[in-house]
């Protein structure tokens, strides 16, 4: 089923289904980025609380320090992690940008909708699509 917008260019549901999915995957291995980082956060901070109430049981603030240590690592290294997995999920975008707008089955005017770019200085942001069509498309569908 072929949308109105995109009848007169030939591109088939085929193709922007399987563009849709590569960004569905692309932002969910960005979501994942974002969920390591939020998860080194709340562990870090759980070693730091637990550290700290080490410490002040047991006086010893060398328990504190080592606990402080260990949550700058953990906290540290899951921060990282999570940043290069958010941007493997950017390069994968930017990659799928690059495939759609050198599509040989897209025209000027499919490649710039698919994009989101429809007008000059406005453009759509790609959490607001879902499988390659528009919010405005989903509307327009449901009505």
């Amino acid at each position: 089923m072929v949308s109105a917008a995109l009848a007169s260019t030939g591109v088939d549901d085929g193709l922007w289904t399987r563009y849709g999915e590569a960004y569905s995957v692309a932002a969910g291995i960005i979501s994942l980025g974002k969920m390591v980082q939020q998860v080194a956060l709340v562990v870090g901070a759980l070693i730091l609380l637990v550290s700290l109430v080490s410490a002040l049981s047991s006086e010893s603030w060398l328990m504190f320090g080592v606990g402080a240590l260990i949550t700058v690592i953990v906290s540290g290294g899951g921060w990282i992690s999570g940043m290069i997995t958010m941007d493997q999920g950017q390069i994968m975008q930017s990659i799928i940008d690059d495939a759609a707008n050198t599509s040989p089955l897209l025209d000027d005017s499919s490649k710039a909708h698919f994009l989101g770019v429809t007008s000059p200085g406005q453009s759509a942001a790609r959490k607001d699509r879902c499988c390659g069509k528009s919010n405005q498309q989903k509307q327009n569908n449901a009505k």
